[in-house]
């Protein structure tokens, strides 16, 4: 894998959407660097905030029967 990864790239290797990488990124979770084609993620920096990040719904927010 690449050191420096576009969001495209992140967006592959981590399986995650367009939204939710440059959600991580506004919000402070993911470090990124401007360049002149746009953001740029480190992948340690990627993987290490999608291992955390869970999927889906939080706990005790579906419907209660």
């Amino acid at each position: 894998m690449k050191t420096e990864l576009t969001v495209a790239e992140a967006v592959v290797a981590s399986g995650r959407s367009k939204t939710t990488v440059y959600r991580w990124m506004d919000t402070g979770l993911l470090r990124f660097e401007e360049t002149s084609d746009g953001r740029t993620v480190r992948s340690i920096d990627l993987m290490r905030v999608a291992g955390r990040q869970r999927r889906g719904r939080p706990r005790g927010s579906g419907k209660t029967r």
